[in-house]
């Protein structure tokens, strides 16, 4: 939650610390892979992912993002490629 709260304050590489730290801890948390891709994309929030231009079939973070999230939240990621379309 702190590194969501980073994200917010638009503070990305202290948000980036904060998930490799879960990541270290538990490396199949898939809010920490999400955290990883805002802070990549410098967004901040999980809605904005659709308005990116950057894509993110083929990106990494997103990628785990959707392999480790749970069924409903696997749905809103893979909405959020929709929105681009």
């Amino acid at each position: 939650e702190r590194g969501f709260i980073f994200i917010k304050d638009g503070e990305f590489s202290k948000a980036d610390e904060y998930f490799e730290r879960v990541l270290d801890a538990n490396p199949k948390n898939w809010r920490a892979y999400l955290g990883k891709l805002l802070c990549s994309l410098n967004l901040k929030s999980p809605e904005k992912l659709g308005m990116s231009y950057t894509p993110l079939t083929g990106n990494s973070l997103y990628n785990k993002a959707v392999e480790y999230a749970p069924a409903n939240e696997k749905e809103q990621l893979l909405a959020q490629i929709q929105l681009r379309q």
